[in-house]
């Protein structure tokens, strides 16, 4: 998906990690979420790719039963973003979706994210 980058969202003090596991759905389950957040949270970054167990439980060390798979991250920011993105994917199943529950949460999220990105691209 289109994303705006850092230097182009405007400043905001909330922000986290939004996942789609592999699924038959998972990229109209993603589509789905950015089209109803449109205009109201800003997707900052986002990245699709393969992730084995061993790279779930990096980011994920907390969740053992996530499926393997294609998976698409998104940072998405914006005022209140983590509460809107419970109001939209809290129906969804747990292996399935998974969004920072809380702004502590989101840090630990985004950050594991982020080193995961740092050590599958320097290699």
């Amino acid at each position: 998906p289109m994303t705006f980058g850092k230097n182009n969202v405007p400043e905001t003090s909330e922000s986290c990690l939004v996942v789609f596991f592999d699924s038959d759905d998972m990229d109209d389950r993603a589509m789905s979420f950015i089209h109803e957040l449109q205009g109201k949270v800003f997707v900052v970054m986002s990245k699709k790719m393969n992730m084995t167990k061993d790279r779930l439980s990096d980011v994920f060390s907390k969740h053992t039963s996530l499926p393997p798979g294609q998976t698409i991250f998104m940072e998405v920011q914006g005022n209140e973003c983590i509460s809107l993105c419970a109001t939209k994917l809290t129906d969804s199943p747990a292996n399935v979706v998974y969004f920072s529950p809380d702004l502590n949460q989101a840090r630990v999220d985004l950050d594991n994210f982020l080193n995961l990105l740092d050590r599958r691209f320097s290699m």
